[in-house]
């Protein structure tokens, strides 16, 4: 793995990351509720009670200092968008609702560690039109869209989570691990 040096590269990967997975639930929403077998006023309700908790959570992260590297909060937002494609693989009410709701809630702590960067928001825009792109080339198969764009997310999020400079995927490589 080549060794990420920059601080802007990192944060424009995390942003692209933070685009793609609330991008994918919004574009693809109405397209979801029907493969989910959910009515799209319910969809919606979910999504919008996952993205309220998330925030709340992240806010109370915040609040109460809570101690989470950069790092540490990368490899949440990984398992998060790992979540997210488990929810658009299995096309079922209760894998959907489980899923999204504790994506948001692991994810959550990727949020409070946001540094609000340039690189960070052209990221995260180029993300949110990744997502677009992905739920419109698949239109007849939203879920895959959704797995598409969870498991793009979490390849993204690998150079952060590793600590951005890729120190910590040398030293697994060089013990053999």
């Amino acid at each position: 793995m080549r060794p990420i040096r920059s601080e802007h590269a990192v944060d424009a990967l995390t942003g692209a990351a933070a685009g793609l997975v609330p991008g994918a639930l919004l574009v693809g929403g109405p397209l979801l509720s029907g493969v989910v077998g959910m009515p799209a006023p319910a969809l919606r309700y979910v999504l919008l009670s996952a993205g309220l908790l998330s925030g709340l959570t992240a806010v109370v992260a915040t609040r109460w200092r809570v101690p989470f590297s950069a790092a540490a909060a990368d490899r949440c937002a990984a398992t998060a968008c790992l979540l997210t494609a488990v929810a658009g693989l299995w096309p079922s009410v209760a894998v959907f609702c489980t899923a999204v709701v504790a994506a948001a809630l692991i994810g959550a702590p990727a949020l409070s560690r946001h540094r609000g960067t340039t690189p960070w928001y052209a990221g995260a825009l180029a993300g949110l039109g990744a997502a677009g792109a992905v739920t419109a080339a698949l239109p007849d198969r939203p879920g895959t869209a959704l797995a598409v764009c969870g498991c793009a997310g979490a390849a993204l999020l690998i150079p952060a989570a590793v600590g951005g400079d890729g120190r910590a995927a040398r030293a697994c490589i060089e013990s053999g691990s």
